[in-house]
């Protein structure tokens, strides 16, 4: 899904990330393209800005985060293509919708992860690092507060990331979920030690 890109500034090569999106541009075509993420924090999706006859006018062809935030607002980065309708992937082909999957289960799952991307670039926990941080210390102290905190860092981590948090391919997710559905006061004491005892020993 992820995959290493690079550009050209002023003779310096400058690295950058791209992933998938489905842009919905305005002439009702939907059209699949790639979200660029550049270390420069310069952000560049070319069916929502750049040089394809098909594309948002208002945009420059370097995109802020305020603009991928906007675009989500207006539609304009959608998740899933309604049966019966074409993708156009320019240049390439155009492909009639029968059934869609996407692992972006939600429009602002493209904010979530380019967050994610320039927190790499940057050297920062990226937010499955902020889950299971959170996790960690709920776990050492069940406190409302905590619990809060777990809940919130779970949100910030994009869809596609959810499954991977624990690195545990058996559980998945299973033990965040199960506790932030439940109030604190809730929570069996035995199964909470037994998730002390399953991930502080691989911590």
């Amino acid at each position: 899904m992820m995959r290493n890109v690079y550009r050209e500034v002023n003779g310096n090569v400058v690295r950058g990330k791209s992933f998938p999106a489905l842009v919905l541009n305005d002439h009702d075509l939907y059209v699949l393209d790639e979200i660029e993420v550049y270390q420069d924090e310069v952000i560049i999706c070319q069916s929502i800005a750049g040089d394809l006859p098909y594309r948002y006018h208002r945009f420059a062809a370097e995109l802020s985060l305020d603009d991928v935030v906007q675009a989500v607002v207006d539609g304009i980065l959608v998740t899933t293509v309604p049966e019966g309708r074409y993708c156009y992937r320019f240049g390439l082909a155009a492909f009639l919708v029968v059934k869609i999957e996407s692992e972006v289960e939600q429009p602002e799952d493209y904010v979530l992860m380019i967050h994610d991307i320039l927190r790499e670039f940057r050297g920062e926990p990226t937010s499955s690092e902020r889950c299971l941080e959170a996790l960690y210390r709920f776990l050492r102290e069940p406190t409302p507060f905590h619990h809060e905190q777990l809940r919130l860092a779970y949100e910030a981590v994009p869809s596609p990331k959810k499954g991977t948090i624990l690195r545990d391919p058996d559980n998945a997710e299973a033990a965040i979920t199960a506790i932030i559905v439940r109030d604190v006061a809730t929570i069996d004491q035995e199964w909470l030690q037994e998730q002390r005892d399953r991930y502080f020993s691989s911590h």
